[in-house]
């Protein structure tokens, strides 16, 4: 059954005759997200998979064993199972509703180091308790960190037992450590993905890194201490060089020069603290003790927003790694008032920030005078897995702006347009770095250059149009 069907025909529909797809939240590749209801008028989320290969039993078994796992910083799994939609055989993961995602945030403003320590505690705890049971995450990044009324949670999609090869047909993804590609999934794979997670949360980028080199990624300067030295350790490109989650925790213990302050306090003085600026640990280096001129004030509870505007439906795009809401600011500290209320943030990349206009990619001075336009001189198309070509429906279209030196390198790299897709846009913004040019000439001398790279994503091919702006 083509996964159109589901999104047209699924709403209405009952899964086992008990299970109603009630609103059609999104798409993750191939899978389609509903809203359903559980007995009792309790709202949750339902993912719904076509089987179409053996890897959807693997996928089945995965979820059967995250739904015995029982911790409070794990996502609940209600139920999964097998059932027939039109005919057409399916399987599905029942969870939780979760409310807010990390993804949705960072486009905005990068986290404080505070917040981050923050953070970091419940995702330690997480990860601990997965790695003592045998198993990996599979999938840590901002879009797998998640909020359920007052607390912090990982999404439990990807777990699966350590030393298995990654169990689905993506591929390794920006987050992924370089030896998912060829061996199995062990608890180190984790810690990377977790080092990127850090950077990304703190600068709004992750990490600088050609995954064949076999070198290292570099972590910016701007990025503070502890966590510069937490992320170094953990993005190791030998797995067994990488920092141990006990050792984490030690940085972090001995860094902290005050504790953090306990939720039922910090919500009782959210109003005064929102009158002065927040006293940070003072072993957390910062530049940003006070907000930017701008930016949305902090010290909102999200009690206090929630009753003056209703809840937006939760989009599970993010959810599971496709394309969201605001990240709940943790203990007290992470309050974010909302400026609007879009039905659908556009993804996390690597070029975004707080102010729009500042992701677009400033052209180094042009001097005047004739010009001559640029060329294309190579391009680099990604390499679309059959399975998510497959979950297409029509076509999906994908701008990418590039900021060209007047070597003709790409000096920088932003989404204009995700396409309503994050898996497809990142797929073409990590081609669009790879593209070359012959740069521009005014009077006869190169000069710098803006490009628009017009992506479309279709089930049988890929098609970009690439068009120079400036000069």
């Amino acid at each position: 059954m083509d996964t159109a069907v589901l999104k047209s025909r699924g709403v209405g529909q009952q899964i086992d005759d008990r299970l109603p797809l009630h609103e059609w939240l999104g798409s993750i590749g191939a899978d389609d997200v509903f809203r359903t209801e559980l007995p009792g008028a309790q709202r949750a989320a339902i993912l719904v998979s076509e089987v179409q290969d053996e890897a959807a039993e693997e996928r089945l078994r995965n979820w059967q064993l995250a739904t015995a796992l029982n911790h409070p910083h794990l996502l609940r799994i209600f139920e999964c199972g097998r059932a027939q939609i039109d005919g057409s055989e399916i399987i599905y993961i029942v969870t939780e509703m979760p409310e807010e995602a990390l993804g949705q945030i960072l486009p905005e403003r990068p986290l404080t180091a505070a917040e981050t320590g923050e953070m970091l505690a419940p995702v330690l705890d997480a990860l601990a308790f997965l790695h003592g049971e045998g198993l990996v995450h599979g999938s840590l990044e901002p879009a797998n960190i998640l909020v359920v009324g007052e607390q912090l949670k990982l999404s439990p999609y990807t777990i699966q037992p350590a030393g298995l090869s990654i169990a689905t047909e993506r591929g390794a993804g920006l987050y992924d450590a370089p030896e998912t590609e060829l061996g199995p999934l062990t608890p180190a794979a984790d810690l990377w993905s977790l080092g990127v997670t850090i950077v990304e949360a703190l600068t709004q980028h992750r990490p600088s890194w050609v995954r064949d080199s076999g070198r290292d990624p570099l972590v910016p300067a701007a990025v503070p201490q502890p966590f510069a030295e937490i992320a170094r350790r953990c993005l190791q490109f030998d797995p067994a060089q990488r920092c141990t989650l006990a050792e984490i925790r030690s940085l972090l213990t001995g860094a902290a020069a005050a504790p953090a302050p306990a939720f039922a306090a910090a919500a009782a003085s959210a109003a005064t603290a929102a009158q002065k600026p927040q006293q940070l640990p003072l072993a957390y280096e910062t530049h940003e003790a006070m907000p930017a001129p701008g930016r949305p004030p902090l010290r909102k509870s999200l009690r206090a927003l929630e009753d003056d505007e209703p809840r937006r439906p939760f989009p599970l795009a993010y959810l599971f790694g496709g394309a969201a809401l605001l990240f709940l600011l943790i203990v007290g500290i992470l309050a974010y008032s909302h400026r609007s209320k879009p039905t659908l943030a556009p993804p996390p990349d690597d070029s975004a920030t707080a102010d729009p206009a500042a992701r677009e990619p400033k052209a180094l001075p042009q001097p005047s005078g004739p010009t001559v336009k640029g060329e294309v001189a190579q391009r680099v198309t990604p390499e679309i897995p059959e399975r998510a070509a497959r979950g297409i429906r029509g076509k999906v279209e994908v701008r990418i702006k590039l900021a060209v030196d007047h070597s003709g390198n790409v000096m920088n790299a932003s989404i204009v347009s995700d396409g309503r897709s994050r898996y497809f846009a990142n797929l073409a913004l990590e081609s669009a770095r790879k593209w070359r040019f012959h740069p521009a000439k005014i009077h006869g001398q190169a000069a710098s250059s803006t490009w628009d790279l017009h992506w479309v994503f279709r089930p049988n091919g890929t098609e970009v149009t690439p068009t120079e702006i400036t000069p």
